[in-house]
């Protein structure tokens, strides 16, 4: 598969009573379940975010000064958050198997950025099927991907919206920054590359004091009436794609 997702990037203000606009982010469809997660990394510039990849233990002293060969990997639209290439994937799961269950067609799910400038905190925001859902890789400018061997699944019910937990990117790209200096994938790729690797930098909803109530003003001030918000049990899962 060359392409894992294609999610629109949105650059959202949200303060105050602000409302968030005519946009996937606003309505949830019927018989869904929306799932956030907040992000667990400051901000960054693209500098930075260039350093981070760089920096990562046992990448080659000789990438980090030669342009030509590093420009794959940290070269993009990388927008307001130096992250927003970096891009988390999930979607339903069968828990007796230990199966994904989507496909093309049904069962994903593609988390959208949306930033809330009123808290300066940035949300991952996506919709999915009700049902047992599993987060299932973290991919870099859709050519770069961890495909996630053990991972975390929870229950989605109709017409919910769920808090997670939180989860810090800069673990899971340093972690491909590696493997694409040790050549277990190109530096360069008009494709699509991946390897195994289980979920990083990810912490429960039950471990974030806060999370669910920061996640309801969240939804609430963008949409300018009370939302409530759930946070189901997420466990341990080992998952095949």
């Amino acid at each position: 598969m060359r392409r894992i997702f294609a999610t629109a990037l949105l650059a959202l203000g949200i303060a105050g009573g602000a409302h968030a606009g005519d946009n996937q982010f606003k309505a949830l469809e019927k018989g869904q379940g929306m799932v956030l997660i907040r992000l667990a990394e400051p901000h960054m510039t693209r500098a930075e975010f260039e350093k981070m990849v760089l920096d990562a233990p046992d990448i080659d002293p000789k990438y980090r000064n030669d342009p030509a060969k590093r420009k794959k990997l940290i070269d993009g639209r990388l927008c307001r958050d130096s992250l927003d290439e970096v891009t988390i994937h999930g979607g339903s799961f069968d828990p007796a198997t230990g199966k994904s269950t989507r496909n093309a067609f049904t069962g994903r799910l593609d988390f959208t950025l949306v930033p809330d400038e009123a808290t300066q905190a940035c949300w991952l925001v996506g919709q999915v099927n009700t049902g047992a859902v599993a987060l299932y890789a973290l991919a870099i400018q859709m050519h770069w991907a961890v495909h996630y061997r053990h991972s975390v699944t929870f229950e989605v019910k109709p017409d919910s919206y769920n808090f997670i937990g939180t989860i810090d990117r800069r673990v899971g790209a340093q972690t491909i920054a590696k493997a694409v200096d040790a050549h277990e994938m190109p530096r360069e790729t008009k494709g699509y590359e991946h390897i195994t690797g289980d979920l990083e930098g990810f912490t429960p909803n039950s471990d974030v004091d806060g999370g669910q109530a920061a996640a309801a003003d969240f939804l609430s001030r963008a949409w300018g009436h009370p939302v409530q918000v759930d946070a189901p049990p997420v466990t341990p899962a080992d998952v095949t794609r």
